[in-house]
């Protein structure tokens, strides 16, 4: 069985099922006290108008942070925003109408982008940090 909770005089760390907290990457934690509570980092608009966006963080995290990402998505009979959730995979592809929204992101930015004649060219993104 694996370490999963470190407690001492500086922090508290829980690892994921199966990671030893001793050894776990950030990305591995289901908590970090060295990060505090969860608090949006950045959010933000753009337009895609059929080309890649690219949106700095205007750091480098330690490991990729949560990301929640909205669209507009006319192809869909709502013009109102479509949560498509917390991109939880380096690239994250969500099918809509035949098509494809997709999003890649890294430790220090995020691209977002429609494939296959999607509509989707409105985009809202909150970045948190833990």
């Amino acid at each position: 069985m694996v370490n999963r909770v470190l407690l001492d005089t500086n922090r508290l760390k829980i690892s994921r099922p199966g990671f030893d907290v001793l050894t776990a990457t950030q990305a591995q934690l289901l908590f970090n006290s060295d990060y505090n509570t969860a608090a949006i980092y950045m959010r933000g608009t753009t337009s895609t108008q059929g080309n890649i966006v690219t949106i700095p963080f205007g750091t480098t995290f330690p490991a990729r942070p949560n990301v929640d990402l909205w669209c507009i998505n006319t192809d869909v009979l709502d013009p109102n925003w479509v949560m498509l959730g917390q991109l939880l995979e380096a690239q994250h592809t969500v099918p809509r109408a035949g098509s494809y929204i997709d999003a890649s992101w890294s430790t220090s930015s995020l691209q977002v982008w429609s494939n296959g004649g999607l509509v989707a060219t409105q985009w809202a993104y909150a970045v948190w940090r833990f």
